[in-house]
C-alpha cells in the first residue's frame, strides 16, 4: 500500500471516531434535557395533585 492510501485510511478512522464521539456528547445531552424535563414535569404533576388534595 502506498503511503497516502494508509494516510486516507487513518484520517478516515479519525473523522468517524470523532463523528462517534460528538454523536454520543449529543446524545447524552439530550437524554439529560430529557431527564430534567421529565423531573420538571414531575413536579408540576406532584404540585397539581397537593393543591388539589388541599381543596
Amino acid at each position: 500500500m502506498s503511503e497516502r492510501y494508509i494516510e486516507l485510511i487513518s484520517d478516515f478512522a479519525d473523522i468517524t471516531a470523532e463523528t462517534l464521539i460528538v454523536t454520543v456528547e449529543y446524545q447524552v445531552i439530550q437524554s439529560k434535557i430529557y431527564l430534567y424535563l421529565t423531573a420538571f414535569l414531575l413536579q408540576q404533576l406532584e404540585a397539581a395533585n397537593f393543591a388539589l388534595v388541599q381543596s
